[in-house]
């Protein structure tokens, strides 16, 4: 089998077209080795495009070529050896055997692998656990923007989500609220990339940030949005984290939607609503009406049914959820650089007693 994403694409070949794995060897992918080699524990088969190492020396501890083949400095190897390979080619074995690989005595191999299964399983623990106070935070995160963008009370049944909403509060079609623009860009306009993480940022500025090369529309002005301050974006294929609020002005290809305020609003309230995901809920129902792969229009998005608080309600929710938000990103800001350090820490320990630099007590 291999395994591509969270698919399993069977290999419906023959046997003989097929890798035996037995446990206590050592599989990789030759063409994707970030990761490391992967010890097996069970028998079975893979793909030709996987490589089979079996243990040829004697005496040997696998827990301690776990690690090791798993470490940053071996990674690291690997890497380089690749750089000696035209893009695209394999790693074969010929070329992986010729590594230098470290082979302690026994008893040290046994006394390495044990203390770092030992290290290593606490700062797993520890890293599980900032895990589950992340997604508790996300979650505190979600229920905040839930019940203030809705005045306070949440509706019983989510798809009526806005049964509860204040007396003086409207229910209104969402083209009441928004129109589409439809400005053409201007020649110096900059490009934008609206990004679910990041909100909507020039182009250079999400590639610095991010490290990701994007790829430039390098057609005329006449075929690209314009974008303002205050304008919402959304690419109607792709809306799973609901519509970015750009501060900036710009452009973006036709494959986004550019929705411009058609009455005043607080953009700073319409910005948590249209991430909420209740209103994300309504926009997956609406692709359910679609056949698979087509876009929601303007027109089928301008149909949905969207809270419009007085003026005054829109400001003071803005304001606080801004308070509340902070203060929770903040602390998964905290958690992450915890899993960060913890990260460096268990590289660090397996790179420090994998190659010798460091020894376990006795």
């Amino acid at each position: 089998m291999e395994i591509t994403g969270n698919r399993v694409v069977l290999n419906l070949a023959g046997a003989d077209n097929m890798k035996a794995v037995r446990p206590g060897d050592f599989i990789i992918h030759l063409r994707s080795f970030q990761g490391g080699i992967e010890l097996s524990e069970i028998s079975g088969k893979v793909s030709t495009a996987y490589t089979v190492l079996t243990p040829s020396a004697s005496p040997l501890n696998h827990g301690y070529y776990r690690h090791l083949l798993k470490s940053g400095i071996f990674i690291e190897q690997l890497v380089n050896l690749t750089g000696q390979l035209r893009d695209g080619q394999s790693i074969n074995y010929a070329r992986f055997s010729r590594l230098i690989l470290p082979f302690p005595p026994l008893t040290d191999q046994c006394r390495i692998a044990d203390f770092l299964d030992r290290e290593t399983a606490e700062i797993d623990a520890m890293d599980v656990e900032l895990d589950r106070l992340i997604e508790a935070l996300r979650e505190r995160r979600r229920a905040v923007l839930r019940t203030a963008v809705l005045g306070g009370e949440l509706a019983a049944d989510a798809s009526d989500w806005l049964s509860n909403l204040p007396a003086d509060w409207g229910r209104v079609p969402a083209w009441a609220i928004f129109r589409e623009r439809g400005e053409k860009s201007g020649p110096d306009d900059q490009h934008l990339t609206p990004s679910q993480t990041y909100g909507v940022l020039p182009q250079s500025e999400y590639m610095e940030i991010t490290g990701n090369r994007v790829v430039l529309n390098l057609t005329g002005a006449d075929n690209m949005k314009a974008v303002r301050p205050g304008d919402f974006i959304i690419h109607l294929r792709s809306f799973q984290g609901g519509i970015e609020l750009s501060r900036v002005s710009g452009k973006v290809s036709n494959a986004y939607t550019v929705l411009v305020p058609a009455v005043e609003i607080e953009n700073g309230y319409f910005r948590y609503l249209l991430k909420t995901d209740f209103f994300i809920e309504q926009l997956v129902n609406l692709t359910d009406q679609l056949r698979d792969g087509q876009s929601i229009n303007y027109v089928r998005f301008s149909r949905l049914r969207l809270p419009l608080p007085p003026m005054g309600e829109q400001h003071r929710i803005a304001a606080e959820l801004d308070q509340h938000t902070a203060r929770i990103d903040d602390m998964i800001a905290d958690a992450n650089r915890l899993k960060a350090l913890l990260a460096e820490r268990r590289s660090t320990l397996i790179n420090e007693f994998v190659t010798g630099a460091m020894e376990v007590s006795a």
